[in-house]
């Protein structure tokens, strides 16, 4: 075993795993595939080489305060202030609008204007700071961050 991943989804959910090289699962089959895999391994990029490339990181905001649940801002005024904080971490942004929706502890549905954001060529903890700043500025409890592995490419013809 080479590498072991650990993901973490917020504070309470944790997903671990091992990572296992092709040699080292042809040699736990037993049937003599090592070689092969170790052949088909050459040439091709390494687990390192390729780790934190090519990751999308979808954020969905809720726009209703935390504490008194109506929205912070009109619709308007919650997607300029959203710009603002994008460019001025990442110099760009994606956003869609989105409701969500959400049984709340009195039993009652709760809704709200929702902001999804697609961000890419980043990295976690600028995603993070960026999220600092939307909760603050939306008094949130929580952003939801999306962690997606993706390929991509700025196609000009």
């Amino acid at each position: 075993m080479k590498n072991d991943f650990r993901t973490i989804y917020g504070e309470d959910v944790v997903k671990t795993g091992e990572f296992h090289w092709a040699e080292e699962l042809a040699d736990d089959r037993g049937d003599g595939a090592a070689a092969e895999a170790a052949e088909d391994a050459e040439g091709s990029e390494t687990a390192e080489e390729t780790a934190g490339e090519d990751v999308q990181y979808v954020m969905y905001l809720g726009t209703n305060d935390k504490d008194t649940n109506e929205p912070v801002f009109t619709q308007e005024e919650s997607m300029d202030t959203v710009r603002n904080i994008l460019i001025d971490h990442f110099g760009g942004y994606t956003i869609q609008e989105a409701n969500g929706g959400w049984v709340n502890e009195n039993g009652e549905e709760s809704r709200e204007y929702t902001l999804v954001i697609y961000l890419s060529d980043t990295t976690l903890d600028e995603v993070h700071a960026a999220a600092d700043d939307l909760l603050k500025t939306f008094n949130q409890s929580s952003v939801l961050i999306q962690t997606n592995p993706t390929q991509t490419e700025f196609y000009a013809g």
